[in-house]
């Protein structure tokens, strides 16, 4: 199964899924060239998807949220190097 290669600063494209008839995607962004692919598609279309036997999976989306900044309350002992006798 190929999809088209979309750099993400370029328009999203749309694709047919051969292995899930009717399935329709658009393709966001692709790693490199036979690699991972950023696509949204219906729950439907990827069920049908995740069904078939191989290696194409399509994967929820994780939304990380940003930590805390952290803060050093205490400086950090700063290094001397050993004094030659």
């Amino acid at each position: 199964m190929s999809l088209p290669f979309v750099s993400s600063p370029e328009p999203p494209l749309l694709a047919e899924l051969p292995i899930a008839p009717g399935g329709t995607v658009r393709v966001l962004d692709t790693v490199e060239r036979g690699g991972p692919q950023l696509v949204e598609m219906d729950a439907m279309a990827a069920q049908v998807l995740n069904a078939q036997p191989g290696p194409v999976r399509a994967l929820s989306v994780t939304t990380y949220e940003l930590p805390e900044p952290m803060s050093c309350r205490t400086p950090m002992p700063s290094y001397r190097p050993p004094v030659a006798p």
